[in-house]
């Protein structure tokens, strides 16, 4: 269930306001395929009896920690030598990781790790969580020593891969227990397996053209499916238009329904463009909204850009400049879905919400709200006390700034992670503010973020094309 702060909505001329502390279930749960495979050294079991069986123990606590994650764990056992290392890779192959886990159970040499590097894609995470907090030296044994050697094979391991020519994604150092920054670390790491599980796997609608003189817009869909695996389905209206033009009533009226349980409906306040919401106006953006979800259903669709115009005044036009209400709703539910043809944005989009830090897009307008810490607040107007604040991690910093080097341009580095979104179509206004609470960096292009996530995200995707981020 995701919840839902701030949602306003200007539609043709009606206003609406979504309540606060709503909760909207996703379209598709998070999902994801992790591996985890143990190491350690074969001549170790029969030196130390019980040692692989303690080994094992400490796996479980490990798959403990993933499971809370909504992930899916394929278990291989422990890689002891470098026959059963090159065993495992087909299994691995098979079970289609978006990342591999290796806990760092004990001391193992690089040959029970370098199969991993060589023949696997997806990013490789190594993990050493030591379960006592210090060795006590007075009563130390080899056997404690070794069940404490999460550490010792790191450099070793990290240095093999440098040589593979496929650095490691990151290493999770800390205790097996009791340790909030490790345990969030493995949190990050499993909403970046879930955000590489639906790239790989998305069908990204496109439909329409790029708005007249948006140079900015403009994507090669080829190089989207290179970076990131996702296929781009080609799409027109009027594949969409003949569930508008024949509704269903009994639909019509039930989303009738979501759409008033959704939003508040005020009466106008200051903009001359607005007036109180009409039958009229709920009626068509009900159709479109249903004829919106059947057409996403048809083409097994995961997100979807589009912008198009049609002749003033058809069925056409009418059913693509209303698409902003089913629009909200679908972002909502974890549809990424924008518009200006914007694809780039549509797949950011769809890493933020995967992270579970958002899901809208940004654009800042100086001439009404004021851009501050990652937020727009109206001008002379002072957030409420209860946004909290959060420091821009050093990481996100660097990124930024390094973004900002490469373009000749200041970057601002922002931390205050609220996630709004103003999208313009056709004379519909809509602003979004989804989710707040985790930090992020800013870039000054409106709708992309540089966040704490590019690092691990990157490393589960090609090269990403200048054109991507420009």
């Amino acid at each position: 269930m995701r919840k839902i702060l701030i949602f306003v909505l200007v539609t043709g001329s009606a206003v609406l306001l979504a309540a606060e502390n709503l909760k909207v279930e996703r379209r598709k749960p998070l999902t994801a395929n992790v591996g985890v495979v143990s190491v350690g050294l074969d001549t170790y079991w029969k030196q130390c009896p019980g040692l692989l069986e303690d080994m094992m123990k400490k796996e479980d606590v490990f798959i403990g920690k993933l499971n809370a994650h909504s992930v899916k764990v394929s278990r291989f056992g422990m890689s002891d030598n470098p026959q059963k290392a090159s065993s495992m890779i087909p299994a691995m192959k098979a079970a289609d990781l978006d990342i591999l886990f290796i806990d760092m159970v004990t001391y193992a040499t690089s040959s029970t790790f370098a199969p991993f590097v060589r023949e696997l894609k997806c990013p490789i995470v190594l993990v050493a969580l030591q379960p006592d907090s210090r060795l006590d030296y007075e009563k130390a044994t080899v056997y404690k020593q070794l069940y404490n050697d999460d550490f010792c094979s790191v450099p070793e391991f990290t240095g093999v891969a440098v040589r593979y020519g496929k650095e490691v994604a990151d290493v999770i150092i800390g205790k097996l227990n009791g340790d909030a920054r490790a345990d969030e670390e493995i949190r990050q790491w499993c909403a970046v397996a879930h955000v590489l599980h639906d790239l790989r796997r998305a069908r990204i609608g496109l439909m329409g053209h790029v708005l007249e003189a948006m140079y900015d817009m403009q994507v090669d869909p080829t190089a989207v499916s290179r970076t990131f695996g996702c296929h781009v389905a080609l799409c027109e209206p009027d594949e969409i238009l003949p569930f508008y033009r024949a509704p269903v009533s009994a639909e019509v009226n039930a989303m009738k329904k979501r759409i008033l349980e959704f939003f508040d409906t005020p009466d106008p306040v200051s903009d001359p463009w607005t007036e109180k919401l009409t039958e009229r106006d709920l009626d068509v953006a009900a159709k479109a909204a249903v004829a919106l979800e059947k057409f996403i259903e048809k083409r097994n669709l995961d997100g979807f850009a589009y912008y198009y115009e049609g002749e003033s005044g058809s069925m056409t036009r009418e059913l693509v400049t209303n698409f902003i209400v089913g629009n909200s709703l679908l972002t909502a539910a974890g549809f990424p879905m924008c518009g200006e043809f914007d694809l780039k944005n549509c797949v950011a989009m769809m890493i933020f919400d995967r992270l579970d830090i958002g899901g809208s897009f940004a654009e800042f307008h100086p001439n009404r709200l004021r851009a501050r810490h990652g937020s727009c607040w109206p001008r002379r107007a002072s957030p409420p006390e209860h946004r909290r604040e959060a420091s821009c991690p050093p990481f996100a910093q660097e990124v930024s700034r390094q973004a900002g080097q490469r373009r000749g341009r200041r970057v601002q580095h922002q931390g205050r992670a609220d996630y709004h979104a103003f999208h313009r179509t056709q004379g519909r206004r809509l602003v979004q503010v989804h989710r707040r609470g985790r930090r992020v960096a800013c870039r000054s292009y409106p709708g992309y973020r540089q966040h704490q996530y590019a690092r691990q995200i990157s490393a589960g995707c090609a090269h990403v094309p200048q054109e991507l981020v420009a």
